[in-house]
C-alpha cells in the first residue's frame, strides 16, 4: 500500500525493464509523484528517487510527474520535471545515483526562477534514436530526436516555424482495442505521426512520416481549415498491418470514416463511405490480422450499431 489510507497512490505508466516494474505513483503527503521501482514484493517496491523534492506554498509536496518511459540502449528513459531544469529528458539504470538528467533541451530558466520546459513526449525508439516532440526557444512542439546525450541530441523538423508544430502520437504500447496514443507508429522505414502545418483549427492535422532526416520528414495528406476534417486519434489511433496502416478521419462529407495509407500520397485514402445515409459508421475495435486484413466493428446504415 503505497499511499496508505482512503486515498490513492495514482499508480501510472507501468513499465517492465530488468525484473523490475517502473512507475509513476504519489507517496504520503512527503512526496509527490514520483519514480518508482518494484520487484512484485512489498519490501522491493520503493521510490527510486525524489526527482523534484521540496514543498508548494500551499503544502502540498511537489511532483516530476515521471512518464513516457522507453526502453533504450540498456537504459530506461522518460519525461520528468525539477526546479532547476524544468520538465526534460531523463533517464535510470535502476538506482538512484544512476537516476539522471539525459538532456536540457530548453536551457534557461523563467522569470519566476523554475526551469524551463521541453516536455519531451511520445517517446519512440527507431533506427537507432528515440524520437518525440519537444519544445525550444525556437519550436514548438516540433520533431526531434536523440541517442541519449547532449550532442546527440537535433531537432528533426520544425514543421510550423511560425507556429504550434503539434506532431502528435499515433499508437499505444498497451494492447488494447480502446487506447489512447502514447507512440509514434512505425511502418517499414518510417516512422508516422500527426501534426500541423498551416492550420490554425484545432481540429486541423494532417498525417506525417518520418525517415529521421529534415527533408524526409514530409506530409501524407493535405487538410486544410476550410476542409472541416479531423483525425481520429483517440481510442482507435493508427493500426499498424504489414505494410499498410489505417486510422480514422472526420470529414464533412462523410463523418467519421475508415482511411488507409501505404505511406505514400496517392496511397492514402478513405476506403469506403459505410453509412453514407445517416452519416458516422460508428468504428471501433479495429485490430490488424494477417498481411494487410484489418478487422473492425462498425455500422452500415442497415445492421445494428455495435453488432
Amino acid at each position: 500500500d503505497i499511499r496508505p489510507g482512503s486515498y490513492s497512490s495514482g499508480i501510472n505508466g507501468l513499465t517492465l525493464w530488468e525484473d523490475h516494474l517502473y512507475f509513476n505513483a504519489y507517496n504520503n503527503g512527503t512526496h509527490g509523484y514520483e519514480l518508482w521501482q518494484s520487484d512484485g514484493t512489498e519490501n522491493g517496491t520503493f521510490m527510486l528517487k525524489d526527482i523534484y523534492p521540496g514543498f508548494a506554498p500551499n503544502g502540498s509536496p511537489l511532483s516530476s510527474y515521471p512518464k513516457y518511459f522507453t526502453v533504450f540502449n540498456d537504459k530506461l528513459y522518460f519525461q520528468a520535471k525539477n526546479k532547476e531544469n524544468g520538465t526534460e529528458l531523463w533517464t535510470t539504470d535502476g538506482t538512484e545515483n544512476g537516476t539522471t538528467l539525459a538532456v536540457d533541451i530548453y536551457p534557461g530558466v523563467y522569470g519566476n526562477g523554475n526551469g524551463k520546459d521541453s516536455s519531451p513526449s511520445s517517446i519512440t525508439v527507431f533506427n537507432d534514436y528515440m524520437y518525440f516532440s519537444a519544445d525550444n526557444e525556437s519550436s514548438i512542439s516540433a520533431l526531434w530526436k536523440s541517442d541519449g546525450t547532449a550532442n546527440g541530441t537535433s531537432l528533426v523538423k520544425d514543421i510550423w516555424p511560425d507556429g504550434n508544430s503539434n506532431v502528435r502520437p499515433l499508437v499505444s504500447n498497451l494492447d488494447a482495442t480502446r487506447q489512447v496514443p502514447n507512440k509514434f507508429a512505425i511502418m517499414g522505414d518510417n516512422l508516422y505521426f500527426t501534426a500541423k502545418d498551416t492550420c490554425s483549427s484545432s481540429r486541423c492535422l494532417n498525417l506525417w512520416k518520418s525517415d529521421g532526416t529534415e527533408n524526409g520528414t514530409v506530409p501524407l495528406t493535405d487538410f486544410e481549415d476550410e476542409d472541416d476534417t479531423s483525425l481520429m486519434m483517440r481510442n482507435v489511433g493508427g493500426v499498424v498491418g504489414e505494410s499498410k496502416m489505417v486510422f480514422l478521419a472526420e470529414t464533412e462529407e462523410h463523418d467519421v470514416e475508415l482511411w488507409i495509407t501505404d505511406g505514400t500520397v496517392a496511397g492514402t485514402y478513405m476506403v469506403k463511405d459505410l453509412n453514407p445515409e445517416d452519416g458516422d459508421s460508428e468504428i471501433y475495435s479495429v485490430v490488424a490480422g494477417s498481411g494487410d486484413i484489418f478487422y473492425f466493428g462498425a455500422r452500415d446504415g442497415d445492421n445494428c450499431s455495435h453488432c
